[in-house]
């Protein structure tokens, strides 16, 4: 959810740099171009449904994860490697967890053989 709204705000910013720039340059400004289509393009889906990520807080589902991460890269490098990192210690916290379980608190297995016997 993070990465989909700093992607998000980051084309925002770019939508807006864009039409001002055309505006000062007495060009058309396109004001169907929005970060919501322009997103939905690079992710390949509806732009209804990045509405939804962004303006209800759906999560976007794992099917979009590569093509998330890539538009995001390009778009927002830092901020997607800092979100990637804390997104990795936040699962590398949850293994240690489970396995500190497993070995030393016998967790769902000892559970299982105690059952069974």
């Amino acid at each position: 959810m993070k990465m989909v709204n700093a992607l998000y705000e980051q084309l925002s910013f770019d939508v807006l740099e864009k039409k001002s720039a055309a505006r000062s340059n007495g060009q058309p400004v396109n004001r169907k171009e929005t970060a919501f289509s322009i997103l939905a393009g690079l992710l390949g889906v509806h732009r209804n449904t990045v509405s939804r990520w962004i303006n209800r807080g759906y999560q976007a589902c794992n099917a979009n994860a590569d093509q998330l991460i890539t538009a995001a890269m390009e778009y927002c490098p830092e901020r997607t490697l800092e979100l990637l990192g804390e997104d990795l210690e936040t699962h590398r916290f949850h293994l240690d967890n489970i396995m500190s379980e497993r070995h030393y608190g016998g967790g769902a297995d000892q559970h299982r053989q105690e059952v069974v016997a």
